[in-house]
């Protein structure tokens, strides 16, 4: 499956995450170094090969599970030799969207101007 170029904003961040993989009994703890409505960069101490992921995301009411596949794989991260970089573009259920917008806007609000 191709991928299309980027089409949303990507907001950096450090939001606490898990990973869970279809080949993975257990969720991988991760964190999301930036995020935007199509996808986000996920930094974790794992290999991981499952195309097709799904993130568990604090939304500071529940956790936002949003459905995604690795597009890249980034290699190790610039500040932890034993921590890979994955992208993903993310595949919300409509149900969701709302839920990831609040989400996206909180961070981009963050490097805005204070009001």
């Amino acid at each position: 499956m191709a991928f299309p170029q980027r089409m949303y904003a990507r907001y950096p961040c450090r939001i606490a995450a898990v990973l869970r993989c279809p080949s993975r009994r257990a969720g991988l703890s991760a964190e999301v170094r930036d995020i935007g409505m199509g996808g986000a960069l996920v930094r974790l101490r794992a290999d991981i090969r499952d195309p097709d992921v799904e993130l568990d995301l604090p939304t500071g009411e529940e956790i936002l599970t949003l459905r995604a596949s690795v597009v890249r794989r980034a290699g190790p991260a610039p500040d932890d030799p034993f921590a890979r970089q994955y992208a993903l573009v993310f595949d919300p259920h409509f149900s969701e969207r709302h839920k990831l917008l609040r989400l996206v806007d909180r961070v981009r609000r963050k490097l805005g101007p204070k009001s």
